[in-house]
């Protein structure tokens, strides 16, 4: 489906339960994965009239705000959430980033 677009470089942020699996099939120097939890881990938030789970609110609304890339907004994102759950004493749901060697020049703030 990615392919299918044409659109060379990619983000692609996947905030789900085990959305880690992902990252095998998707993640190359071209498309830049981010998911909210390992491939082996839920993530936590999810519930009924949540505006938010922890990882979208952590990188959406609180990272991304005050980051000047990407990747500094996925840094300060994975912190919040990992001090979230040891205050909620839940297991760790370990968000990642992999691959967009070629997409992180691209998306860096410039004055």
């Amino acid at each position: 489906m990615l392919a299918r677009t044409g659109v060379r470089y990619k983000v692609v942020v996947i905030s789900a339960c085990y959305s880690g699996v992902f990252i095998p099939r998707i993640a190359n120097p071209d498309t830049l994965v981010i998911t909210a939890a390992d491939a082996d881990h839920p993530s936590f938030g999810c519930r009924d009239k949540a505006k938010w789970t922890y990882f979208g609110n952590a990188f959406f609304n609180i990272a991304l705000r005050q980051a000047k890339s990407l990747k500094d907004a996925f840094v300060v994102a994975r912190s919040l959430v990992e001090k979230q759950e040891v205050r909620e004493r839940f297991e760790p749901s370990n968000p990642l980033m992999a691959g967009g060697e070629n997409v992180h020049p691209l998306l860096i703030a410039r004055p």
